[in-house]
């Protein structure tokens, strides 16, 4: 959040602005974007790796259940691609060929908080959507993340989390500013500048061309491409057959889904934005 302030103040969009109901709505994404990510760590805890998954990245299904609730219409393709990116989310995640099986067990609490999260990525999504045209990205990713540092914050207290306000790399409140280590600020740079500048952006940047179900099922491929990059940069090892198996099922189940949304996405006239767009003088 302190990276997105000044780039929210330079980078601001002259057609619209904050106003009291999107900077409400903005902060409603922002809890259920909280919502979505801590529980999911919380049932990391109580429950298997594969239920974890599979309950949290249920926002799809849930998206479905909603669209035919409101009366939407889901097409085959649509609703088949979306059981079919979880269930390859589901066979990568039984893939113990690259460690080992001590985590905890099956439980029904853990499931239940897994799928806590899964309602919060259901809130943020559609809240982000929502907010399109109506607030400006930089502001928008300035509240989303100010909001959840808060709550994150107010969770230490609450569960009394060890939290000071020193420079401690494990406990302290500014520990993420500490050079000493490459896994704080450096760490922490990268996680900001690729995972939310870029990642986190993009994702509610093409809400404005996609429907919320369209970017909730690409969300699903997130560990198959850490699992690559992982490779790439020599943290990972080469990955067992059901995780490639599980990959491929994802990225299918993510082309059924792609492919079923275009023919329901809106087009859009560019050419003015791209001619309103500062000329460069030579």
């Amino acid at each position: 959040s302190i990276l997105f302030c000044p780039v929210a103040l330079i980078v601001k969009d002259s057609g619209v602005g904050f106003s009291w109901e999107t900077v409400r709505v903005a902060i409603l994404s922002g809890i259920g974007y909280f919502v979505y990510s801590a529980l999911f760590f919380v049932a990391l805890d109580k429950t298997t790796l594969a239920d974890a998954y599979l309950f949290n990245n249920s926002h799809s299904v849930l998206l479905v259940l909603m669209k035919l609730f409101a009366r939407h219409p889901v097409s085959m393709l649509e609703g088949g691609g979306v059981l079919v990116a979880i269930g390859g989310g589901v066979i990568s995640s039984f893939d113990h060929s690259r460690g080992g099986s001590s985590g905890p067990g099956p439980s029904l609490i853990g499931n239940m908080f897994a799928l806590g999260g899964a309602f919060g990525g259901v809130l943020y999504l559609l809240t982000a959507k929502w907010l399109h045209g109506k607030l400006d990205l930089p502001g928008f990713m300035l509240i989303l993340n100010t909001v959840a540092a808060i709550l994150s914050v107010i969770t230490c207290v609450v569960t009394k989390t060890p939290l000071y306000w020193s420079m401690d790399v494990d406990d302290g409140f500014f520990g993420f500013l500490s050079c000493d280590t490459w896994r704080r600020l450096p760490l922490e740079l990268y996680i900001v500048i690729v995972c939310s500048m870029i990642g986190v952006v993009c994702y509610i940047a093409v809400m404005k061309y996609f429907d919320p179900l369209v970017v909730s099922v690409v969300m699903l491929a997130e560990p198959v491409v850490a699992l690559v990059i992982g490779i790439v940069v020599g943290v990972a090892g080469i990955p067992g057959v059901m995780s490639i198996v599980g990959g491929l099922v994802v990225i299918l189940g993510t082309f059924m889904v792609t492919f079923a949304a275009k023919k329901s996405t809106d087009s859009y006239d560019v050419s003015e934005a791209v001619q309103a767009l500062p000329q460069v003088q030579t």
